[in-house]
This record gives C-alpha cells, sequence and structure tokens, in this order.
C-alpha cells in the first residue's frame, strides 16, 4: 500500500481521536506486526491500516500469522481499510481460518474515524 495514503489514514486517525495513546510501528524486524497500536478508553489494540480495494485488503502471509497468533494469546487486533473506489472506511476482523469479516462501513472522515474507534469500544475490547 502506498504510505502516503496509510499517512493520510493514520493522521485522520491522530487528529481525530483525543485521550488516546498511540504508538505507529513501523517495522523491517518483526514480519508482519499492525501499523498502530491504540490505548483508547483503558483498553488495548492494534490496526492494520490499509488503503486499497483489493480482496483480503491485501495482508500478507506474516500479516496474517501475526494477527492470528496475537488473537490466539487474547489480543485484539483490527483491519481498518479505507477503500479507493467505494470511499469509504471498513472494519475488519480475521477469524481462526484467516477469513476476513467485515464488521463496521462508514465514511471517510473525522466522524468515520469515531464511529470506528466507538464500535471497537462497544463491542469487542474486554479489560
Amino acid at each position: 500500500m502506498s504510505k502516503t495514503k496509510e499517512s493520510n489514514l493514520y493522521n485522520l486517525i491522530k487528529t481525530t481521536i483525543k485521550n488516546t495513546h498511540f504508538t505507529r510501528i513501523e517495522s523491517n524486524t518483526i514480519n508482519g506486526i499492525p501499523d498502530l497500536h491504540c490505548a483508547y478508553k483503558g483498553r488495548t489494540f492494534w490496526l492494520e491500516l490499509k488503503a486499497n480495494n483489493i480482496k483480503n485488503c491485501n495482508l500478507s502471509k506474516y500479516q496474517i500469522n501475526w494477527i492470528l497468533k496475537h488473537q490466539r494469546h487474547g489480543g485484539k487486533v483490527y483491519i481498518l481499510n479505507k477503500t479507493i473506489k467505494q470511499r469509504g472506511l471498513k472494519l475488519y476482523t480475521l477469524s481462526p481460518c484467516a477469513v476476513l469479516r467485515e464488521e463496521l462501513t462508514t465514511q471517510p472522515n473525522a466522524k468515520g474515524i469515531e464511529q470506528v474507534f466507538d464500535y471497537i469500544y462497544k463491542n469487542y475490547c474486554n479489560h
């Protein structure tokens, strides 16, 4: 994915969601680690940021393996894709069978980002 598109999505997140601790990861040494670790309202999760219209969001085998291993140990990981053609945000989870499940579709703006974070908080994060 284009770093510019990923950076734009990250910038939209960090300017919209306040009182949150973000750690952006760009690693050449840990294959598959998601782009963004979030501590939001006392709960933590990872976000893999994508910006494409490719089936399965173009997740690499390393990303799939990292996500599945992290989830097996109780971690939370989501894929946030800013679709190009449809001009929307889609939030996905990865099932144990490595199948993407669409959880939420919303607008690619600040209100949409707020909806994504509220959805994650209300539906999936556990203390």
